[in-house]
């Protein structure tokens, strides 16, 4: 199959792999994903005065002769469920910078913005009730994960058992999440004075008064709710779970 006519099918074939993984996504709407990421592309590489009449159908069949070369085993065939999962994660996990602007955007849009924080090492059915309640409670929901380090400091050797980037991907998969950001501090506290959510949430476990960020929220006319959690489902448990399984199968074995 013939390359589409004009300048931007060479520019494009001559890209690097992970641009070409970017610019070919596999899913829902492909074609047409394929065709907005193009024209970005070409205008961030050329001068805005330069245009590429992109067709849809030219896309499609550019598409088909950037994927024929690779082999199976080349991440650029990743299964369609796969490149879906990849897009739509891509915009929900993000950096402090990008949540104080989306927290701007809110606010000025009269959108109520919750936030919680956590570890959310081996994610079980209490944090799925725990951060659907949360959700209820505004328009949006933040989830500020601890970083690697900051976990290990405060759990001990051993802690996390899943990554932080890991942790984070499986957080954005679920339907109340809006956004992730990982946190490398001790306490979220100084992030939830800047962001000032409407909501401040946190799990039962906690005393209003041992909630970080309280006062700021507070002060600020937000609310500060800690939320009932549910009985017998906790990370430690889990964990203790698989050890006692794996105690049991030990000792049948000897």
């Amino acid at each position: 199959m013939a390359l589409p006519r004009g300048s931007f099918a060479t520019k494009v074939t001559a890209a690097p792999p992970d641009v070409l993984r970017w610019l070919c996504p596999r899913g829902p709407f492909a074609t047409k994903v394929t065709a907005a990421r193009l024209t970005c592309w070409l205008l961030h590489h050329d001068p805005p005065e330069k245009k590429y009449p992109l067709d849809l159908t030219q896309v499609k069949t550019l598409m088909i002769v950037l994927r024929g070369p690779f082999k199976p085993a080349d991440p650029l065939r990743v299964n369609s469920a796969s490149w879906y999962i990849d897009s739509q994660m891509a915009g929900r996990i993000l950096d402090y910078d990008q949540v104080f602007a989306e927290r701007q955007r809110m606010r000025t849009e009269g959108r109520r913005l919750v936030f919680t924080n956590g570890v959310f090492d081996l994610i079980h059915i209490g944090h799925v009730r725990y951060l659907a309640q949360a959700r209820g409670l505004g328009d949006a929901l933040v989830v500020a994960i601890n970083s690697d380090r900051c976990v290990r400091q405060l759990k001990g050797a051993g802690r996390p058992l899943v990554s932080a980037a890991e942790r984070a991907e499986v957080l954005a998969a679920l339907r109340p999440v809006t956004y992730v950001v990982i946190f490398d501090d001790l306490s979220p506290r100084s992030m939830i004075a800047a962001l000032l959510p409407d909501v401040l949430v946190k799990g039962g476990d906690y005393r209003l008064d041992e909630i970080h960020g309280r006062e700021e929220v507070e002060a600020a006319g937000g609310r500060v709710i800690a939320l009932n959690l549910t009985p017998d489902a906790s990370t430690s448990l889990v964990i203790k779970k698989f050890k006692n399984n794996k105690d049991r199968r030990g000792c049948s074995e000897n």
